[in-house]
């Protein structure tokens, strides 16, 4: 599988996008096909290398979206080709139901391909982002 990887902390330009082995989930826990991703400021400073717990060479990203494509032993919650985002079932679905009602209105401000993702963070950086900054595979 695709990967951004920062192979160390520092600039945008630590970023590699490369083939990385696909993991197999643990027990109860699954394995998300990634269809999009939010890039946030967490991931910049874990970047920078200011997560001190963080090892490198590291794949960034806690904001995603996509389908289960495995899952480990003793899963129940979920079930294959659902969709998924990091807050979880419920909330995902209320969030979906409101923006297909119109009640909430997506604050996109830019989307870049994974092969971008250095320019993304430095987009991110400088601070020009004035909604969701999001990545596609």
């Amino acid at each position: 599988m695709r990967a951004a990887v920062a192979e160390r902390p520092g600039p945008p330009e630590v970023l590699t996008v490369r083939e990385v082995l696909r993991p197999d989930p643990r027990e109860g826990w699954t394995l998300v096909q990634v269809k999009a991703f939010g890039l946030n400021r967490s991931e910049i400073m874990t970047r920078l290398g200011y997560s001190p717990d963080v090892r490198f060479p590291r794949i960034l990203g806690i904001e995603c979206v996509g389908v289960i494509a495995d899952s480990g032993a003793k899963l129940t919650t979920f079930h294959s080709d659902d969709r998924k985002g990091a807050a979880g079932r419920q909330p995902l679905a209320r969030i979906v139901q409101g923006v297909e009602r119109g009640v909430y209105h997506a604050c996109l401000d830019r989307v870049f391909t994974l092969d971008q993702i250095a320019e993304a963070h430095r987009y991110m950086e400088a601070n020009r982002a004035v909604g969701k900054v999001v990545v596609q595979p």
